[in-house]
């Protein structure tokens, strides 16, 4: 019954591997940039080099940040469009949003079908399904033999109100397929919504990275088998779910945040295990940092993403994907992010990262420039012997060199101060995005946990919660490699969605009921097949409503099983005025209100691990600590003990400033601080005077 996750990262590659009896097995690896896979295929020789028995997975999830990375670098496939005549440029004039008004010089991001394969055929539908004009498949010919000649990877086929009327794009997508062996994506398929621009974008972007996706999940399958490891894999969606690979396969766009989600997901489970509902969850890599805010043990989920606008681009600067994903705001802040003097003397911390290769100063690996790994290492909160499992040691002395060269010369500051204005700077870009997702969005941060992971999270956790306003920081055992373990607590799931655009006061609830069947007998098929009964299949509503007269929407999620009642639609509508209040300090519950789209969530509970249960010390905690080092804490020094998390028990309580140190990652405890372990194995850090 053994299951394991990897999570690829820029940095690192995680992974954690759960076993009958409960057994839990987890390691890090450096990730190998130029191919992924081999990274992967390292780190599970490594976890079956550690146990044989491992060899006998029944399953592996994964996540990566390969699509994701293809789109950022634009190392996309060579796309072909076939649209309606008249709309070649959709993609071009997009829509009036302009993330920066008055900046004269701002680009777009390159169109990924350029116009010279957007071919235009005479075809017709009308905004209420009524066909106006006649396919003309003469012209679907004549389209097709020139994107033939233009050598084209994948074919994308996006007429008008596909989303109401598909007949025209599955016939082209037929006489595609009886010509040529390429990769087609129907635009009704990937994203069954009106907005064709959003909904020609959709399609875009999965072909973008269709061919690059299917060689990768088919190489590490192919890999494994040679291996013989006969253990089905199964990819995180950017929607919290898992699928097979080969679903994932056929909407590759499903995994652009396929990491960062099983890191809320796993949140979720954190918070379950101990009591609490409402909280942020802090995910801080190598490369980046993710934030995400969850409510009542309920993750948010957005369907108006865009995907390659840079890590601190923002909304308007990439490609709208029309997709479920979890709500979480990104920024470039991660332990690898480079900092550097600028020449009018302003220090900056990222977007860019050293990543892996050659990574931080102290890595050792060549890299010359200074990361906030780097300036963690100045400052005593690293220890040099055990980082990152002990792989390899940390050269303190490349760390101080850096930071002296790069940073603190040019600043005319003494050592330790650079390396403290460097966390301070990279704390407050961090702090910036816990605002983002708690108090720009009507919630007051003093009510929330923070739930901190990620190799470098539970190094500035503490500092960040007291900036925030947070009462505590819990960093769970599986901190280091959080992600990974989220992927095996994740469920499977399936989403679909498909316009309906009517007044809420006209909806007929007995069409909307066989519509939501429809999608979720679609969504169960897929489930079934991954042997699921369909007793363990789990359907959700959720509506995105607006009021009549607006150009967008919000999305109202109905967390119990749908009755389609006069009393469930009041509810959806009550929600929705709720929202609007706390999204835009305003409602009005005397306007009439439309439904835009209907979504279906299917899902198929996994199976939990049982929580830890720590016993109780049988020896003081003195006796227990590994060392003790010399750690800087606002310019003053302090001679701090050092445990292991392996020797801590129930009820044990260390007052900062301390470090605790684990394979995967390490935790400060910062002068005024205590950390109380939990007999779950948590870490509850909080500050002095507080709760």
């Amino acid at each position: 019954m053994t299951r394991i996750g990897t999570d690829i990262g820029g940095t690192f590659t995680d992974l954690y591997l759960l076993s009958k009896g409960g057994k839990a097995w987890s390691a890090k690896l450096l990730t190998t940039p130029r191919d992924p896979s081999i990274g992967f295929l390292d780190i599970l020789e490594k976890s079956f080099g550690a146990d044989p028995d491992f060899r006998n997975a029944r399953e592996i999830v994964h996540a990566t940040t390969v699509a994701t990375n293809a789109i950022l670098e634009q190392k996309t496939a060579r796309l072909g469009m076939i649209t309606t005549a008249g709309f070649k440029d959709v993609l071009e004039i997009g829509r009036h949003f302009r993330r920066d008004l008055y900046n004269f010089f701002l680009e777009k991001p390159p169109v990924l079908v350029p116009r010279q394969r957007r071919i235009e055929v005479k075809e017709r539908t009308a905004a209420d399904g009524v066909i106006l004009t006649p396919l003309d498949e003469q012209g679907v010919d004549a389209a097709i033999t020139k994107l033939l000649a233009e050598k084209v990877e994948v074919i994308l086929v996006c007429f008008l109100h596909s989303h109401l009327r598909p007949e025209h794009e599955l016939r082209v997508g037929a006489m595609i397929r009886k010509r040529c062996n390429l990769s087609v994506i129907l635009s009704h398929a990937v994203c069954a919504e009106y907005r064709e621009y959003e909904r020609f974008s959709t399609a875009a972007v999965h072909g973008a990275v269709m061919p690059l996706v299917h060689g990768y999940l088919g190489n590490i399958e192919r890999r494994l088998k040679a291996k013989g490891i006969a253990a089905p894999l199964s990819v995180m969606q950017s929607s919290g779910g898992v699928a097979k690979a080969a679903c994932v396969a056929e909407r590759p766009a499903a995994m652009v945040e396929s990491g960062p989600a099983a890191g809320v997901i796993s949140a979720v489970e954190v918070g379950r295990r101990l009591g609490f509902g409402d909280f942020i969850a802090f995910d801080m890599g190598g490369t980046t940092t993710k934030a995400s805010l969850v409510r009542g043990g309920q993750i948010a989920i957005k369907t108006d993403y865009e995907v390659g606008g840079g890590i601190q681009g923002g909304f308007g600067t990439g490609y709208p994907l029309r997709a479920p994903v979890v709500d979480i705001v990104e920024i470039g802040t991660g332990g690898g992010s480079i900092c550097f003097v600028d020449g009018a003397g302003h220090l900056h911390v990222g977007p860019q990262s050293a990543g892996a290769e050659p990574g931080p100063a102290c890595y050792g690996r060549g890299g010359t420039e200074p990361a906030i790994t780097d300036a963690h290492a100045v400052l005593g909160r690293l220890r040099a012997d055990t980082f990152a499992g002990g792989q390899f040691p940390l050269v303190v002395e490349a760390a101080r060199r850096a930071i002296q060269e790069k940073v603190a010369g040019p600043l005319g500051m003494e050592l330790t101060k650079a390396a403290e204005g460097i966390i301070t700077l990279a704390n407050a870009q961090m702090g910036r995005a816990l605002q983002l997702v708690s108090v720009e969005r009507g919630y007051d941060p003093r009510g929330l946990t923070l739930v901190a992971f990620g190799g470098a999270g539970p190094m500035h956790a503490a500092q960040l919660a007291a900036e925030l306003g947070c009462p505590r920081v819990v960093i769970p055992p599986e901190a280091g490699v959080q992600s990974a373990w989220g992927l095996l607590v994740s469920d499977c799931r399936r989403d679909l969605s498909q316009a309906f655009l009517r007044r809420a006061d006209q909806v007929d609830l007995s069409a909307l009921k066989r519509l939501f069947q429809t999608l979720a007998r679609k969504g169960a098929e897929e489930l079934l097949e991954a042997g699921f009964t369909a007793n363990a299949l789990q359907s959700r509503l959720a509506v995105d409503a607006r009021y009549a007269g607006q150009a967008y929407e919000v999305g109202v999620e109905l967390h119990e099983t749908p009755t389609f009642t006069p009393e469930m639609a009041g509810k959806i509508n009550r929600a929705f005025h709720e929202i609007h209040q706390r999204l835009y300090g305003h409602s009005d519950t005397a306007s009439p209100v439309e439904w835009v789209t209907l979504r279906v969530s299917v899902t198929a509970r996994v199976p939990r691990p049982a929580p830890r249960k720590l016993p109780v010390a049988d020896q003081p905690l003195a006796q227990r600590k590994r060392a003790t080092q010399e750690m800087v804490w606002l310019g003053k020094r302090a001679q701090s003990p050092v445990y292991h998390r392996s020797n801590l028990y129930a009820r044990d309580r260390i007052a900062g400033p301390a470090l605790i140190i684990q394979e995967e990652t390490t935790i400060t405890v910062p002068p005024g601080v205590q950390a109380v372990v939990e007999r779950t194995g948590d870490i509850i850090l909080t500050r002095k005077g507080g709760k």
